[in-house]
């Protein structure tokens, strides 16, 4: 991997949780918030780790219109970003804070695992 390059990526298989109705911002552009299931089996030194949490989910426009017609319990493949739940007005590391809570910005999602 290049160390020049700065990546946020995610891709995340897991199942609608719990879900917002579709909302409409004062732009006219769609939003859904839902909260994703997520379980796997990683290798952490050298060593099988078996996980399972929740995560806080977004997508805008198309993307959360789609999603917005999707039922609890369906599993979905989904990949985007994760950003701060708000974005902090830091110009460098030093003065940024640690985000107390993050967001999955979902680009992109295809049914099942």
């Amino acid at each position: 991997m290049n160390p020049n390059v700065r990546a946020n990526q995610l891709i995340l298989m897991g199942r609608l949780h719990e879900r917002q109705e579709l909302r409409v911002l004062p732009t006219g552009m769609p939003v859904f918030d839902c909260i994703l299931w997520h379980e796997s089996d990683v290798t952490e030194a050298h060593a099988t780790r078996s996980l399972g949490f929740l995560l806080s989910a977004r997508a805008v426009g198309p993307v959360a219109e789609r999603m917005a017609r999707l039922q609890t319990g369906t599993s979905i493949r989904a990949w985007g970003f994760v950003a701060p739940r708000r974005q902090a007005k830091a110009e460098s590391a030093e003065q940024a804070r640690v985000a107390s809570s993050l967001i999955f910005t979902i680009n992109e999602f295809t049914l099942g695992e």
